[in-house]
């Protein structure tokens, strides 16, 4: 049987970011207010939010230091996989999946989550994902479900984005998405991830509780 690829559009579902109901603290900084708008606190901090959405690793002092919860029923809704001002957390059994897996040079960060008053611990471990790899294998001109969204300044080359609901076999790479990290970026292709088949079989096997809108990709080989 042939090896896949899968592109997932989970980072495209508002609804894990949604009112998560923590509040977050910066390295050396007060914590956030208890509010259920978002927001970033300044122009770095978001392009350090950018920057590990396209795939490149950053440094632990990059993430908030801890979060804490304050709308108990908010957070109670939150499965293995939410998002934290900006940043992707994981917990529970896709956190011992995501572990025994290669996912470049990011990786699972260590995060601390407190209770409601701030200082006690909340039961359970949790992580940042700290993504950390990019390929670049996509083969543009046999795929479709995508349009063309920016040049990018630094390369020159065209960035894409994928259209709503695509099908499997929509979007083409080479044989080179076989090789490396089990989870990574496409440098081409803006704010999605890929997964290797032996990495979606893991979280399935595993009864994750989440819906990473997975659709195969095919591998070919460019004209």
């Amino acid at each position: 049987m042939a090896a896949k690829v899968w592109l997932s559009r989970v980072k495209s579902d508002g609804s894990l970011g949604d009112k998560p109901g923590v509040r977050w603290k910066l390295f050396g900084g007060d914590w956030s207010r208890a509010t259920h708008i978002g927001g970033v606190p300044d122009d770095a901090y978001f392009e350090l939010v950018q920057k590990n959405d396209q795939g490149f690793a950053l440094d632990r002092a990059c993430f908030p230091e801890a979060l804490a919860v304050w709308d108990r029923k908010r957070f109670a809704r939150r499965g293995d996989f939410f998002w934290a001002n900006g940043f992707a957390v994981v917990k529970g059994r896709l956190a011992e999946t995501l572990h025994r897996f290669d996912l470049g040079e990011g990786g699972l960060l260590p995060l601390r989550i407190f209770r409601e008053d701030l200082t006690t611990p909340e039961p359970g471990e949790f992580f940042f994902v700290n993504f950390g790899a990019r390929k670049d294998s996509l083969v543009a001109e046999q795929s479709k479900a995508l349009r063309k969204l920016y040049v990018d300044r630094a390369t020159g080359r065209q960035v894409w984005s994928v259209l709503l609901g695509p099908e499997d076999g929509d979007i083409a790479l080479t044989s080179a998405a076989l090789e490396g990290a089990d989870l990574w970026n496409e440098e081409r292709i803006h704010s999605k991830i890929f997964m290797s088949e032996a990495l979606v079989t893991a979280i399935r096997e595993a009864r994750v509780k989440i819906n990473f809108h997975l659709s195969e990709c095919r591998i070919v080989e460019p004209y």
